[in-house]
């Protein structure tokens, strides 16, 4: 399991504990002269997963747009407050890959954009 200050991630005081310590990276950096960029995740799940998809016969084929986690939305929330407060340059991978509020599984061939739940295919 994952800690911070010897507190499992999952306490909101590790968290915290986890944001207080990026941002204090973040700042040595800079006072170095470094720009620093803080890239955010891509879109991921078993729904996105093209092995799972091809084993269920509802998902088999279909290109369907997906909504991103809501687990993610609150980290990612917070991630996006801490760059804008410390002048932190942030590169969103759901800008270019998502339309609206939703994400798709296949590109405009018609192909799995992911190799798994987790990565994107080359």
């Amino acid at each position: 399991a994952y800690t911070m200050d010897g507190k499992p991630m999952s306490s909101s005081a590790a968290q915290d504990a986890a944001y207080v310590a990026l941002a204090g990276v973040a700042e040595v950096l800079q006072r170095e002269g470094k720009t620093v960029y803080l890239v955010l995740s891509i879109p991921s799940g078993l729904s996105y997963d093209p092995k799972i998809r091809a084993r269920h016969k509802a998902l088999r084929g279909t290109e369907e747009d997906i909504p991103p986690a809501p687990e993610d939305s609150a980290v990612e929330a917070r991630l996006m407050a801490l760059a804008q407060d410390h002048g932190i340059r942030l590169i969103d991978p759901r800008a270019a890959l998502c339309r609206a509020a939703t994400c798709p599984t296949h590109g405009p061939d018609g192909d799995y954009m992911y190799k798994d739940s987790t990565h994107l295919r080359a």
